[in-house]
């Protein structure tokens, strides 16, 4: 669980080789490519890559749509043959011509079939009437109009009917409308027309198609719809065996343009000369030396190793941890990437995280389900939230046991330690007690990075930093000695305690110069010096009570667990007698929605104390993250 190592690798060679040599030696590892002009200064003649466009862009975009055609994952396959750029292009031509073919006349059958039903469900209101539809259509002094109008309007159509110069015959009926035809002579069809309109009646315009009667037409455009059925499926059939004949075929071409796009990609970062061009590659020390074995075996190239402090920029943050603390890396990803000369704060949060969790949430049944479930969700899927739960699961548990509490049932086992319920004094002592204890572990965790960083006055004038741990630990052994044993610490070692390191705070600023060697300083003005820091000391010692007192919220939230599960059971006795289908449905529910609430409204609490009280102390995550250009692992 740390940061790896890094070596810097500058790599020189002839720009007629960079595809090659990135190709063979670059892509297939885990190397993170550096801005080569930041690396190397200002060398004459030494400029970026030509602006512009992979080369590539436009071919992947168009393979990445063809994939898509023919329902293949667009994933880089190592080992598959590697194909020409024009014969990846014969093949998207290959395969766009035959998709589109087929899925015109896909498309031109489907029409045909929307038109076909919609004819038909308007002949099906017609009903089976003994007359020919196309008869219908070609009266010569008579008007046929066909459609359908809401009930209420054909009740009054009923009452007038014999006033209109009209015939009106009534076909099917549904709901809210009733389906009917008219008929009227051409010399007052315009009258009739306007009536039916006033009426709401909604016209069907039935397609000259239909011939015979409504049966007989309807015949006739099922069996076509048969047909056209049948020759669909065929459509089908034919895209499915192309797409399964040319399935690996599309790999290798998916996998061709996306090697040859990714190693155009990266001259982004790298510089050139007129003849030459030099890439800057980040690799672990535990890589290098193979890796650097393999370089050295081309004649045509230059490489240079050099180590992370000679360099000006920043080496990028690879971070190695193991199974318990891997799956935090979400969080931390939150905050921000650990710098490269930062300690990794991942296993120190994936602890205190689960502490505080299990504390907040203490209960065997309920910890042993998300220990248990998140496991086998996390082993399965990769969720990293469900393994962070399997880990707070079991502290869960272990705190269950503590409080004596199993689904929230406080009767199966006594407790190791304290009902919550019953001695909530303690459990909230206890709580500010564990949260000042995280507090000057984050203040250990800041020294340590300040020391590492190179910041001695960081760790040892700063509020999170040596003075700030006597200070803070100091006033907590002088209340505790106080409060627990009875022992009145001398006022000169307690005034000793709190000014002292006050001091040192107040004065931080002005000897970070001496370590820096440029003495002892208050800055411009020694009055404005006095006040902002002045002010800052307020805001310091009012954050040290605060953070403290944030902590209470462990024992509250096991107090709301006790007391939620408690309103759980009292639900399911009115439920029913224990072992009642009643109450036992309500506790299972009951059960469910707390574990579901709580194990929300738990995490963002515990993520707030991580991120506020703690982290905030001692870790800055301003670092870059480590980017492998390995083709294999994108």
């Amino acid at each position: 669980m740390a940061i790896e190592k890094m070596e810097l690798l500058n790599i020189i060679a002839p720009i007629k080789d960079y595809d090659k040599i990135v190709d063979e030696y670059i892509i297939d590892h885990d190397v993170h490519i550096e801005n080569a002009l930041s690396v190397m200064g200002n060398v004459d003649g030494l400029v970026s890559f030509e602006s512009g466009n992979n080369p590539y862009s436009e071919l992947y975009k168009r393979v990445l749509e063809v994939c898509e055609i023919m329902k293949v994952a667009a994933v880089y396959t190592p080992g598959l043959k590697n194909l020409k750029s024009d014969e990846i292009e014969d093949f998207c031509v290959k395969a766009e011509e035959f998709y589109s073919k087929n899925r015109a006349e896909y498309g031109k059958i489907s029409d045909i079939l929307n038109d076909n039903n919609m004819l038909l469900g308007q002949l099906e209101r017609i009903g089976d009437g003994d007359y020919k539809l196309e008869e219908l259509f070609n009266f010569k002094f008579m008007r046929f109009r066909f459609g359908r109008m809401k009930r209420n309007s054909y009740e009054k159509l009923v009452t007038f009917m014999g006033d209109i110069n009209a015939l009106f015959f009534k076909n099917t009926e549904e709901k809210d409308y009733v389906y009917g035809m008219y008929l009227t002579p051409h010399s007052c069809h315009e009258e009739v027309d306007n009536i039916f309109a006033s009426l709401n009646f909604e016209r069907i315009r039935i397609s000259g198609k239909a011939v015979g009667t409504p049966k007989e037409a309807i015949k006739h455009i099922s069996d076509e719809n048969l047909a056209l059925t049948t020759e669909i499926e065929r459509l089908e059939r034919e895209l499915n065996d192309f797409r399964q004949e040319n399935a690996e075929k599309t790999k290798e071409v998916f996998s061709s343009i996306a090697r040859k796009y990714e190693v155009m990609k990266t001259q982004s970062e790298a510089a050139r000369t007129k003849t030459m061009f030099v890439m800057s590659d980040w690799i672990s020390e535990s890589e290098s030396a193979e890796f650097k074995n393999k370089l050295e075996e081309n004649d045509n190239l230059i490489l240079n190793s050099v180590p992370p402090e000679k360099v000006d920029v920043s080496p990028p943050t690879r971070l190695v941890h193991s199974f318990f603390a891997k799956p935090f890396d979400m969080f931390l990803s939150m905050y921000g990437t650990p710098a490269y000369n930062e300690i990794d704060p991942t296993a120190f949060m994936a602890i205190t995280f689960s502490i505080i969790f299990g504390m907040m949430y203490g209960d065997v049944g309920q910890g042993l389900v998300l220990a248990i479930g998140g496991f086998l969700l996390y082993r399965w899927k990769k969720i990293a939230i469900a393994g962070i739960m399997s880990m707070a699961g079991i502290f869960a548990t272990v705190f269950g046991f503590l409080f004596g509490s199993v689904f929230g049932n406080e009767g199966i086992i006594h407790h190791l330690w304290i009902n919550p319920m019953e001695d909530a004094t303690t459990l909230l002592i206890s709580a500010v007690s564990v949260g000042a204890v995280f507090v000057l572990l984050a203040m250990v965790m800041n020294i340590a990075n300040s020391i590492k960083r190179r910041r001695i006055a960081d760790a040892l004038f700063s509020q999170n930093g040596l003075a700030g741990i006597v200070f803070y630990g100091g006033v907590l052994a002088i209340v505790v000695s106080k409060l627990l044993f009875k022992i009145t610490v001398p006022k000169p070692i307690t005034a000793a305690v709190i000014a002292v390191p006050l001091v040192a705070i107040f004065l931080k600023e002005a000897l970070e110069g001496v370590f820096e060697g440029k003495g002892f300083s208050f800055g411009e003005s020694v009055s404005e010096y006095c006040m902002v820091n002045g002010f800052e000391m307020f805001d310091v010692l009012l954050s040290y009570v605060t953070n403290t007192i944030s902590y209470i919220r462990l024992g509250a939230f096991a107090l709301v667990h006790a007391g939620m599960m408690m309103v759980v059971y009292q639900l399911a006795s009115m439920g029913g007698a224990p072992g009642s289908f009643g109450n036992t449905f309500i506790l299972i529910f009951g059960n469910i929605f707390v574990m579901a609430m709580e194990a929300f409204v738990v995490s963002i609490q515990v993520l707030r104390l991580e991120f506020y009280e703690m982290m905030g102390r001692y870790y800055d995550g301003n670092g870059k993250p480590f980017k492998s250009v390995n083709i294999n692992k994108n």
